[in-house]
């Protein structure tokens, strides 16, 4: 008996001793060696530490994080299931944790993963019902009435939003289920939820949208609905100024073709293609709105190719409701007149916008030099990029401009040279690609290193391989980024050239990648042009070849291109949304 004792007393004793000498007895130690190891993407070894905080020590200040690190670790490590059971019993164990949000998004995430669609909502009204945090509310609704428009039905709407106690929620929910009766095409019971919504939720946030939404639906009132789709083609196919070159808008027609031939041999309800020539001529544009507009099969308009010639079709649809999308038309002001334009090529002001957004919360940069020309759209995209950055907080260390083609610039530089310590990056939206070796040649005389920013015109500038400096320094936004290399883009280059006898080029990808985005609105919706107009409204993402497309409802396309200079090569960094 007492030899028994002797030998659970050294038992005991070695274990006291191992766990004392050998492992760390606090839990904030253990919890910053797993937090470090996971910073480092040693995963199994955080896990295993993260655990140890929870097993090894009581419930203490750091249980509730390690807890969401573990479910974290199991998502990384593609362990979706064990990542939701230990979410689930989160939320049902610490209800009031600071972490509760986060959790909630996790598992919302996971289960959208999982293609879980209602459960993910689920987990986002959650958040926005209960949330005392401005960020994880709005990043529940944004998300929200993307996931509730793209993957539910109406009823499964209204079946969460009888699952809902708060006002808030509750308002929100029927404007969505109101939207998701307009995208299922029963125009009558959307305005009866809207209705319901004014009525009901009189002070709530949601009545403007729900008024203006009303409105809209007043003009679709007697909209004739058709299961047969037709998307029209406006383009100038006859150009007397394009006679002895290729027409850039044959080019993106070529594209628009190959789009549609591939769904129609793909998918049992086809979409046919109407393509009519404007000529360049008001008469012709006058003449085709008189064909299309009565029409109640034809559900949208691409086209037109240039700016001028959207703005004299707009003044000519003005009173139509057949949504019209320009594939490459980008001055400013068009969109503001018509309520049912929208700009696939992303316009001067959201260029120089996404710029700051990502210099600022990428670059994270906080101090730049702005130099711009006075001349074409330099100084629409130098003052956008300067209010964007500005709001977000950032600040314009110095503003210079020059005169382009005719640039004399020692004093511009000699000005920069002066502020240059104090700045992070230049700006610099060229309008003429000449202009840029005499910029980059004055600012290396006077030693000014900093990493530059641009417009794509820097696509075009010749000889950035002689400024060295330029390597990883040089970064600039663009409507269109080609990897020729990547190996789906290859082939489907292959299948188009094998098809067309032509070869891709951007203006191929401005029609295709348009006519996919179309093509994925048509197949998602049923109901006619108002349905078409408020599913391309969304918020849903196509990605593309050239850019990815997606508009919200100030109609126009949210991505840029962001790309970089390094060794004689152009790098495409991402492809960047612009936030409102």
């Amino acid at each position: 008996m007492l030899t028994q004792k002797i030998k659970i007393y050294i038992l005991v004793f070695t274990a006291a001793f191992y766990l004392t000498g050998f492992a760390q007895v606090d839990p904030d130690q253990d919890f910053k060696m797993a937090l470090r190891l996971y910073d480092e993407g040693r995963f199994a070894e955080a896990l295993n530490k993260f655990n140890l905080v929870l097993n090894f020590y009581k419930f203490n200040t750091k249980t509730t994080a390690s807890k969401i690190f573990v479910a974290k670790i199991f998502i990384l490590q593609n362990k979706v299931d064990e990542a939701v059971s230990v979410l689930e019993k989160f939320l049902k164990d610490h209800p009031k944790s600071k972490y509760i949000d986060e959790a909630n998004l996790m598992l919302a995430s996971v289960s959208l993963k999982k293609k879980q669609y209602f459960k993910s909502a689920e987990s986002l009204f959650r958040i926005y019902e209960e949330s005392a945090q401005p960020f994880y509310r709005n990043y529940a609704k944004f998300s929200l009435e993307k996931l509730c428009l793209n993957y539910l039905s109406s009823a499964e709407i209204k079946q969460l939003n009888d699952k809902l106690k708060k006002t808030n929620s509750k308002s929100y929910a029927l404007l969505l289920t109101a939207k998701a009766y307009i995208l299922e095409g029963d125009i009558t019971l959307a305005g009866q939820a809207f209705d319901d919504l004014l009525a009901f939720y009189s002070q709530s946030e949601e009545v403007i949208e729900a008024r203006r939404r009303k409105e809209e639906l007043s003009s679709f009132k007697n909209e004739i609905i058709t299961e047969k789709n037709i998307v029209a083609v406006l383009f100038p196919l006859t150009d007397p100024f394009q006679s002895d070159k290729q027409n850039p808008a044959e080019e993106i027609l070529q594209g628009i073709k190959f789009s549609i031939d591939q769904f129609n041999k793909e998918h049992q309800d086809k979409i046919g293609l109407m393509i009519r020539d404007t000529k360049g001529n008001e008469e012709e544009i006058l003449k085709i709105k008189n064909e299309l507009d009565p029409n109640p099969d034809v559900k949208c308009i691409i086209g037109p190719v240039y700016s001028d010639e959207v703005r004299l079709a707009l003044k000519i649809f003005k009173e139509s409701n057949l949504p019209i999308i320009s594939p490459t038309a980008t001055d400013d002001d068009l969109v503001s007149l018509h309520r049912n334009f929208f700009q696939a090529n992303p316009n001067f002001k959201l260029r120089g916008k996404g710029m700051a957004q990502f210099i600022f919360h990428i670059e994270n940069k906080r101090r730049i030099i702005v130099l711009n020309a006075i001349e074409g759209y330099s100084p629409l995209l130098a003052a956008s990029f300067i209010e964007e950055f500005e709001k977000l907080g950032g600040r314009i260390v110095a503003k210079e401009t020059y005169q382009s083609k005719n640039i004399s610039v020692s004093d511009i530089i000699s000005n920069i040279a002066a502020q240059s310590s104090n700045a992070e990056g230049i700006y610099i939206p060229l309008v003429n690609k000449s202009d840029a070796p005499v910029i980059l040649s004055s600012l290396y005389q006077n030693g000014i290193l900093l990493p530059i920013y641009g417009d794509q015109d820097w696509f075009q500038v010749k000889g950035l391989e002689n400024y060295t400096s330029l390597n990883n320094n040089l970064i600039f936004s663009s409507d269109y980024f080609i990897d020729f290399n990547e190996p789906l883009f290859a082939e489907f280059n292959k299948k188009f050239f094998e098809r067309t006898g032509i070869e891709i080029n951007r203006n191929v990808l401005y029609g295709y990648d348009l006519a996919e985005f179309v093509t994925t609105v048509l197949r998602n919706i049923v109901g006619g042009r108002f349905s078409v107009k408020f599913k391309m409204e969304s918020g849903f993402i196509k990605s593309g070849y050239h850019n990815n497309i997606m508009f919200d409802e100030d109609r126009v396309n949210k991505f840029i291109n962001v790309i970089r200079y390094n060794e004689g090569v152009f790098e495409l960094i991402d492809k960047f949304k612009v936030i409102n």
